[in-house]
């Protein structure tokens, strides 16, 4: 519209021109009568301003047209523009619809099925784990390693009859154990267990005895535990096994009677016994018996007060059984103290080195370890230094452990020596658990004494060295005891 009125505006501005030309042209000619101007004919000057118009008309509607036509293209294009953005607002409304759909209809996937995919999940995960770990161990073994395991799954999966894999790998276990030039490496197995773990561990399963065999080869019992069933039924050294719940075993082995007694768990059974020739019963039960390997006294000798302490093994528990003796004697306000080690073959490390902790403190070194080609000085834990004289008493039965608390005491406190000479066992032994509960042991260090001296194979020297008397083997008192009494003149002086 705005264009139509540019055009109108356009023809008006023109034929004022018009106009104003034929104005000028009149004054000229009024002006200028000399040579007045041709006159045109009336008819054709109208004929040529009709043609003008028309012409201008044409220009005026061509114009128009085009920017019709033009505003039909804009607009036809935002229509089209409109129709497009409609089709794809409801195409995405169709995708929404359809993903709810889908949703909808996967509602039961609920928390159930999320736990199977869970658990399939995590023991997929296990599988392929253990498939990578076990490739990935394989590949670290030695050609060595690889073939045992070879052939361990050969035989076991190849031999025409059933194998216990537990009974393979203890035997193979056994083998090994058997091929070290090692004395003291031994494979205990589970016949053995109870009485291993006494010696070790200071307590054990059973009734509160230990059984040997007669000249007859009668069982018969050597030792009863106090604060044990055995003990209190009233067994007694010396007695004659008969029969174990009306079960003869007169004439079994020890560890087929250990069998016997180790089948009775938690209840009770009977035991059949001769003394003196006559035979009677006891009821007895299984229970966790702990061994008290230490017992102590005092004697007064010249106005003295002389501590005595005889250590049996060096179990487990035997460092605070020493402890709590040796602080009751001094309670009683001892001058010196005696430690009896003989017949001790040892026992636990650990306990031996609290027990030298008591006597000096952490400056000093109390044993040395040595590991192929590397020695470790072991210093004590403790804070104070006793000064009060002390003898030990040895025999050749004295050993390990033993050996080690009275070399040190003898370099480093000044401790004297009685007896004879030790037995020479300067090795430790690591214990390892089977699965089966089985276990073996072998050598894995020599300790040396504080002072860097090797005893295996060579024991302690004493510093004073007497023999017993063949009275002492045939009645064992004190005052038939030389050893004892060659110690007790040292400390009452």
């Amino acid at each position: 519209m705005a264009e139509k009125e540019k055009q109108t505006a356009k023809l008006d501005k023109k034929t004022s021109n018009n106009k104003e030309n034929a104005k000028s042209n009149n004054k000229k000619e009024t002006i200028t009568k000399k040579n007045p101007p041709k006159k045109e004919n009336k008819i054709e000057q109208t004929k040529k301003e009709t043609k003008t118009q028309k012409n201008n008309t044409v220009k005026i509607t061509k114009n128009n047209k085009k920017i019709l036509s033009d505003n039909q293209v804009i607009i036809t294009e935002e229509k089209n523009i409109q129709s497009e953005s409609q089709k794809n607002n409801i195409e995405e409304q169709k995708e929404i619809s359809e993903k709810n759909k889908i949703l909808k209809n996967n509602n039961y996937f609920g928390l159930r099925e999320i736990l199977g995919i869970m658990i399939i999940t995590g023991v997929v995960s296990f599988i392929m784990g253990y498939i990578f770990n076990r490739s990935n161990e394989n590949a670290h073994l030695s050609n060595y390693e690889k073939e045992l395991l070879d052939n361990y799954r050969n035989i076991l999966n190849n031999y025409y009859k059933n194998v216990d894999a537990r009974d393979l790998v203890s035997t193979a276990v056994k083998g090994m154990i058997n091929f070290l030039d090692d004395p003291y490496a031994d494979y205990i197995d589970a016949s053995q267990l109870d009485d291993f773990n006494l010696n070790v561990n200071g307590e054990y399963q059973g009734i509160g005895i230990q059984i040997s065999t007669n000249a007859n080869n009668e069982p018969v019992i050597i030792t009863v535990f106090e604060n044990s069933s055995a003990n209190q039924s009233g067994l007694k050294e010396g007695d004659i096994i008969v029969a174990i719940k009306d079960i003869d075993v007169s004439n079994l082995s020890i560890d087929e009677i250990k069998d016997i007694v180790t089948s009775y768990q938690n209840e009770e059974f009977d035991i059949t016994y001769r003394r003196n020739g006559e035979e009677n019963t006891v009821t007895v039960k299984r229970d966790n018996i702990v061994i008290n390997s230490v017992s102590s006294k005092i004697y007064n000798k010249n106005d003295k007060k002389i501590g005595y302490i005889k250590l049996n093994t060096f179990a487990t528990n035997s460092d605070e059984q020493f402890e709590s003796a040796l602080l009751d004697l001094e309670e009683e306000e001892i001058d010196s103290l005696i430690i009896d080690l003989r017949d001790n073959t040892g026992g636990q490390l650990t306990s031996v080195e609290n027990i030298l902790s008591l006597f000096v403190d952490k400056k000093h070194v109390i044993y040395q370890m040595k590991e192929k080609d590397t020695i470790t000085k072991y210093y004590s834990k403790g804070n104070v230094n006793r000064e009060y004289p002390v003898a030990i008493l040895v025999n050749n039965l004295s050993a390990s452990a033993s050996e080690l608390m009275t070399g040190t005491l003898k370099e480093i406190y000044d401790a004297t020596v009685i007896g004879f000479n030790t037995y020479g066992k300067g090795t430790a032994q690591e214990i390892v658990s089977l699965d089966s509960g089985e276990q073996y042991k072998f050598t894995t260090k020599e300790w040396l004494t504080s002072e860097g001296n090797s005893i295996d194979g060579v024991g302690v020297e004493p510093n004073i060295k007497i023999e017993q008397s063949e009275e002492y083997y045939h009645d064992k008192t004190e005052e038939n005891d030389a050893q004892l009494q060659k110690a007790l003149e040292i400390l009452e002086k």
